[in-house]
């Protein structure tokens, strides 16, 4: 089963200890007998609303293949955290090895709303 997490870090770690944060995260569902099989940085992003009195957060997508007791170990290992400020998980049946649309290049003209 695959399981689709993206999570958002809190903003004032650099992006060095974001990323370091992930991969503490990743070795842990490892260590549960889960495999990651895709990671995305979506950066520095403005959120929809405040959390926690910031305006903004580092956001990561992360797809585990694991059974449901890996993928709760890792739900677990997200609200332990501190500089994990949100998160949320889903089942996919299969993963795609293209871009997320977030971080996707642009086509010309996509996007634009007719005038």
């Amino acid at each position: 089963m695959y399981y689709e997490t993206v999570f958002i870090v809190h903003p004032d770690l650099s992006r060095e200890n974001a990323a370091k944060l992930v991969d503490e995260l990743i070795a842990r569902v490892e260590k549960h007998g889960g495999r990651v099989v895709k990671r995305e940085s979506w950066g520095l992003r403005e959120l929809a609303y405040r959390i926690a009195n910031r305006r903004r957060g580092h956001y990561f997508l992360v797809v585990v293949d694991g059974e449901p007791a890996v993928q709760q170990a890792f739900e677990r290992d997200l609200r332990l955290n501190e500089h994990v400020i949100r998160w949320l998980s889903v089942r996919i049946d299969e993963v795609s090895e293209e871009p997320s649309p977030i971080i996707a290049p642009r086509k010309e003209g996509e996007g634009e709303r007719a005038a």
